[in-house]
């Protein structure tokens, strides 16, 4: 999708079922899991089951860094269907991280509170924004 398409699309989901990603995800019938894994191993990541997305949180990430993991998370759902099964394979590319780091800061910013046009920001910047709020529970 082109960079405008992807901001549009998070601006549409914000209007129409609010910025937090946790429970558009409820709104869309999209299961959420809560699992414990190592958290170097993978904060997050999404299957597909039986034609369902499951999105998978690490518990052991805070409240608010699950949202911004689900956010991301979210962005693949939407914009990569396709690829959820062979998310760990070769065929999960840098474009498709990209692009669901762009939907997430569209998701969770305004860009009226950023410096930048987020349409502008390369993949480091929109990873750096999303990493910066991700922490482990204390």
């Amino acid at each position: 999708m082109k960079t405008e398409e992807i901001i549009q699309l998070a601006q549409d989901i914000k209007n129409q079922y609010g910025e937090n990603p946790i429970k558009i995800c409820t709104a869309l019938e999209i299961r959420i899991n809560y699992i414990n894994l190592k958290p170097n191993i993978y904060p997050a990541y999404t299957l597909k089951i039986s034609e369902k997305p499951i999105v998978n949180l690490n518990s052991h990430f805070t409240t608010n860094s699950q949202k911004v993991l689900c956010a991301h998370e979210l962005g693949h759902v939407l914009m990569h269907d396709d690829k959820l099964l062979n998310q760990f394979g070769d065929e999960h590319n840098g474009i498709e991280e990209y692009e669901a780091n762009l939907f997430a800061v569209a998701l969770l910013f305004d860009q009226d509170d950023l410096s930048i046009d987020m349409s502008n920001m390369d993949n480091y910047l929109l990873k750096e924004l999303l990493d910066v709020n991700i922490k482990l529970k204390v």
